[in-house]
C-alpha cells in the first residue's frame, strides 16, 4: 500500500469528525490528496466487511475502481497526478462508507465530473481511500433547504434523459452500483448530470421487468422548508419543454408527510411516439435521515423526482 506523494496543501483545512459514520452521498468539501492512497490494499476480512455493508457488487466495484489502474490517465500514474493536482480539486466526491476507524472510501461520480479536463473525466464511477485527516464534508443537514434553480441546463438534461425513456433508459444509464443479494434489484449510475441534485442513479427491477430514473436533491430538517424546494421543483418541471411530448400536470397527492405531483406524458404535437404513453414524470417529497453536526441521527426531508412507465 502506498500513499500518492506530492504536495496539495489547503489554507486553513479543517477536517470533519468521524466519530460516527456521516450519511452516504454526503458530499464533499475539500481533500488533501496527501492522504490518498493509489493502491489500496484490501485484507480478507476488510473486503467481507465492505461486502456486509455495501453488498457484494457495489463492494466489488469499489475494490476495482478505487486503484490508480482503474482512474483517467490524467490521474493515472504519480507524474500525471503531480503534473494535474490543481485541477484535481475540481473533481466532485461523495462519502461513500468508512472503510476502518482511520480511512473512508469517497464516489466521484462519472456524471458529475463532466466538465473536468479530458484526460482526468472518469469513463464510469472511481472511488478514492482516503486518511480521515484528509477528508472534509460538507454539513450534511442545512437549516434551509436548497431550491433548484432555474437553468436552461436543467430542461436539457432532463430532455435527454425523458428521449431514452422509451428504450428503457439504456443509452443513458452508466455503471452497476449496487445489487441485492437476490439480483433482483440493481442500481446504476447515470451518464446524464442533471442540475442542482444531490443524487441520480436508475433502479432496476429485474423482477417486474422495469427501469426507474430517480433524482434527489439538497432538503433539510425542517419539512416546511423543505416543502419549498418541493414547490419549485415541482415549477421547474412545470416549465419544461420536452422533445418527446407534453406534459400534463395531475392533481396532487398529500398523506400525512407524503407529498406527490404526477406529470403525465401527453401527445401535445400530434406526433408522440407511442412508447410514450406510459411515461410519468413524478416530483415527491423524499423522506429520509441524515447525521447533524453532534453525530445524531434526524429526519431529512428532500424534494425528489422519478420518472417511470405508468
Amino acid at each position: 500500500m502506498r500513499l500518492t506523494i506530492f504536495a496539495f496543501a489547503f489554507l486553513f483545512f479543517s477536517t470533519i469528525a468521524f466519530g460516527q459514520e456521516p450519511a452516504k452521498r454526503s458530499p464533499v468539501k475539500r481533500l488533501d490528496f496527501d492522504q490518498m492512497y493509489s493502491t489500496p490494499h484490501w485484507k480478507p476480512d476488510e473486503v467481507t466487511a465492505l461486502k456486509a455493508k455495501l453488498g457484494n457488487a457495489l463492494a466489488e466495484t469499489v475494490i476495482r475502481a478505487s486503484t490508480e489502474a482503474a482512474w483517467p490517465k490524467g490521474i493515472a500514474s504519480l507524474d500525471s497526478r503531480a503534473q494535474n493536482k490543481t485541477q484535481m480539486a475540481g473533481y466532485k466526491a461523495y462519502f461513500l462508507a468508512n472503510m476502518d476507524e482511520h480511512r473512508v472510501i469517497l464516489v466521484v461520480p462519472a456524471s458529475e465530473n463532466r466538465d473536468m479536463p479530458e484526460s482526468m473525466q472518469p469513463a464510469g464511477d472511481i472511488y478514492f481511500v482516503f486518511l480521515k485527516v484528509g477528508v472534509q464534508l460538507e454539513s450534511v443537514v442545512t437549516p434551509t433547504a436548497s431550491i433548484p434553480v432555474a437553468t436552461d441546463d436543467f430542461s436539457a438534461q432532463l430532455d435527454e434523459i425523458t428521449r431514452d425513456f422509451s428504450n428503457g433508459f439504456s443509452n443513458v444509464v452508466n455503471m452497476i452500483l449496487e445489487q441485492d443479494n437476490d439480483n433482483l434489484l440493481v442500481t446504476y449510475g447515470t451518464q446524464v448530470p442533471l442540475d442542482g441534485t444531490s443524487r441520480l442513479y436508475f433502479l432496476e427491477d429485474l423482477f417486474a421487468s422495469t427501469t426507474n430514473f430517480y433524482a434527489e436533491f439538497p432538503g433539510s430538517t425542517n419539512i416546511a422548508t423543505a416543502l419549498v424546494g418541493y414547490r419549485a421543483l415541482i415549477r421547474k418541471v412545470e416549465a419544461l419543454k420536452l422533445s418527446c411530448c407534453g406534459l400534463s400536470k395531475g392533481a396532487e397527492q398529500v398523506s400525512g408527510n407524503r407529498y406527490t405531483q404526477p406529470f403525465r406524458a401527453f401527445d401535445s404535437k400530434g406526433n408522440m411516439d407511442a412508447a410514450y404513453q406510459s411515461m410519468v414524470i413524478e416530483v415527491y417529497l423524499l423522506q429520509d435521515e441524515a447525521f447533524d453536526k453532534q453525530g445524531q441521527l434526524v429526519p431529512d426531508w428532500r424534494p425528489a423526482l422519478v420518472i417511470y412507465a405508468e
